[in-house]
């Protein structure tokens, strides 16, 4: 009897295992086809010359985009992601990139490599060798109250992304048509920038995109369920 029993709790996780797998593989194939019908297949051609001569027949400029990336304890990644941010396929003065650093950390670590130094690092090696990538560093004071045109308080206020958006945005320059947020670890596709562009210049009641954001670089550090989807 318990042999039986044995054998059949066996065949029925193999079982179950088995319409798992059958069930993702499914879905994975529905994704793939439906992507490449309805998106991979419909894609325009996107580069330099082809979006300015969109922007020149539709009588605009090249929508300008700042970059905001907030970036707290980031020191060992930030310097390749503003890299990556050079390597934009966009023109150079049509865009530019603000890193949101914490006054906290460097309180905490007046005398370590934190993100601050790095960034600043960062920006006297592009001075030179990217004279026209406009690189800005804001530093959110460790009392800010975290709201658009808010104030510092006096007192140590929890770090969020959004508070140092906040802190940005209050900071932004009048350039500004899009403003596009990235983590300190993103990396972003080339084109990213030429597709809003080319979005926006075909139809301009537009004014919100979210690009494919792929979580890779952890991948062996994640959950499995995570691994899973």
């Amino acid at each position: 009897m318990a042999e039986y029993i044995l054998h059949f709790s066996t065949t029925a996780v193999a079982q179950v295992a088995g319409v798992i797998i059958l069930v993702l593989s499914a879905r994975l194939a529905f994704v793939f086809f439906f992507a490449r019908k309805n998106f991979w297949w419909k894609r325009p051609t996107l580069d330099r010359e082809g979006i300015a001569a969109l922007a020149e027949r539709k009588g605009r400029e090249l929508p300008f985009m700042s970059i905001f990336i907030p970036a707290r304890e980031e020191a060992s990644v930030i310097k390749n992601t503003i890299q990556a941010m050079t390597r934009l396929d966009y023109p150079l003065d049509r865009y530019e990139v603000t890193v949101v650093t914490d006054e906290k950390e460097r309180r905490a670590n007046p005398d370590g490599r934190t993100t601050q130094l790095v960034v600043e690092e960062a920006r006297a090696e592009l001075a030179g060798k990217l004279p026209d990538f406009s690189l800005r560093h804001e530093e959110v004071p460790y009392d800010f109250d975290g709201l658009i045109g808010g104030v510092c308080t006096g007192r140590e206020v929890p770090s969020t992304k959004g508070r140092a958006l906040n802190w940005a945005l209050t900071r932004s320059g009048e350039r500004v048509e899009f403003c596009v947020f990235f983590d300190a670890e993103g990396h972003p596709n080339e084109k990213a920038l030429l597709a809003v562009a080319n979005a926006v210049l075909e139809d301009p009641e537009k004014q919100v995109f979210q690009c494919p954001v792929f979580q890779v670089r952890n991948f062996w550090n994640i959950s499995p369920f995570s691994k899973v989807a």
